[in-house]
């Protein structure tokens, strides 16, 4: 899961993780969901619609390119042994 993934940092980090056989979701708003399909994001998530820490779905990483949340409210998101990275960080 990208968080952001609509940004510059989050475009390459789409390409660079479906080169790398990942299924993808990104995160942004309603106007750059096409360019993230267009990219090869499997699924795309409106932040203004839904709340993606909040509706179920856990993934195995999350990359936090926007970086306004905090590591607690990513925790219902993350999956056993899951890890989250911002971009600073990597």
């Amino acid at each position: 899961m990208i968080n952001g993934a609509g940004g510059g940092t989050g475009t390459f980090a789409i390409q660079l993780a479906k080169l790398a056989g990942a299924e993808v979701t990104g995160v942004d708003n309603a106007e750059k969901l096409e360019l993230m399909l267009s990219l090869g994001a499997d699924h795309v998530i409106d932040y203004t619609r839904e709340d993606f820490t909040k509706n179920g779905q856990q993934y195995d990483l999350i990359l936090d390119v926007i970086a306004y949340r905090s590591v607690f409210a990513y925790r219902r998101a993350l999956a056993p042994n899951g890890l989250i990275s911002w971009p600073e960080v990597l």
